[in-house]
């Protein structure tokens, strides 16, 4: 018995290192995509948080530049108007 409980353990420390190998590398990775995807991001919440004012930015452009929803009916309707003169 004492054979195989010291194999167990011996087990054991190989999978916690091999769990703390593969934790390690891959918060290397996740870090290295934030840098790239956020450049100037310190961590996830401000790399997320910046893209959230992109967002709000874009869209207030795009609303503000024809007076509300960019994408409705009476746009559309005006758009494919101006098509149809244009044949």
């Amino acid at each position: 018995m004492s054979f195989w409980m010291t194999f167990s353990w011996i087990l054991v420390g190989i999978l916690t290192t091999v769990n703390i190998f593969a934790f390690i590398k891959l918060k290397q990775v996740s870090q290295q995509m934030l840098k790239m995807a956020f450049p100037g991001a310190k961590n996830f919440k401000d790399g997320m948080a910046h893209m959230e004012s992109q967002m709000k930015e874009m869209t207030q452009m795009m609303s503000g530049a024809r007076g509300g929803n960019p994408f409705g009916n009476q746009n559309v309707m005006e758009i494919l108007g101006q098509l149809s003169k244009r044949r």
